[in-house]
């Protein structure tokens, strides 16, 4: 009784800890919102450099699109990085962006579609996206259309704007097999856990 009251009040202090910074990122995201980029930043800053991926994402963005900063691609980068390391997915997205574009780091697909790939694992829709179109092209990967087919799918699941009718233009490239094995592939695919 006494082990379970000890891992209870742990695990209540660790959830009363994160409280504050739970509601410093809504303060922020609410500042962001209304384009009060500079009390976005106040937030969200002291939870970044504590850690915090979802505001170091944040953090990220501003300084790539110069949002109540100077536009600066080394400090975006630095953010999305520790973002994209600690899981986040967003994260992962922009700074696979980062590689294809050679923005603050150099041109390198390679690296791109290693942090693609991470964010389509966890069930990024625009990862998943990109990975398929990417597939379907034989650019930065090999061609493969049975998993150019099954990535559309999953993001044409997740509501993608363009993955359904691009999944459906594969699907006339593919024999009855290959569909039945991209399908089955979609069918099997479960999101992966944050890493």
């Amino acid at each position: 009784m006494k082990k379970l009251f000890i891992l209870c009040s742990a695990f209540l202090s660790l959830s009363v800890l994160s409280l504050p910074a739970q509601a410093g990122f809504k303060t922020g995201y609410a500042a962001y919102e209304k384009g009060d980029y500079a009390a976005a930043i106040k937030e969200w800053q002291p939870l970044a450099e504590k850690g915090d991926a979802e505001s170091q994402y944040f953090m990220g963005s501003l300084s790539y699109y110069g949002f109540g900063v100077p536009q600066d691609y080394n400090k975006a980068e630095y953010w999305y990085r520790k973002a994209a390391e600690q899981g986040d997915a967003s994260a992962q997205l922009a700074l696979g962006f980062m590689y294809l574009y050679g923005q603050s780091v150099d041109f390198d697909t390679k690296k791109t579609v290693y942090w693609w790939h991470k964010a389509a694992e966890q069930g990024s829709a625009d990862a998943q996206f990109k990975l398929g179109y990417i597939y379907t092209q034989g650019s930065y990967l090999e061609k493969d259309i049975i998993k150019a087919y099954m990535w559309l799918s999953l993001a044409a699941d997740r509501k993608h704007r363009q993955a359904a009718v691009r999944r459906d233009e594969v699907a006339k490239q593919m024999t009855p097999q290959q569909l039945a094995e991209a399908q089955r592939l979609a069918h099997e695919w479960k999101p992966k856990e944050a890493k």
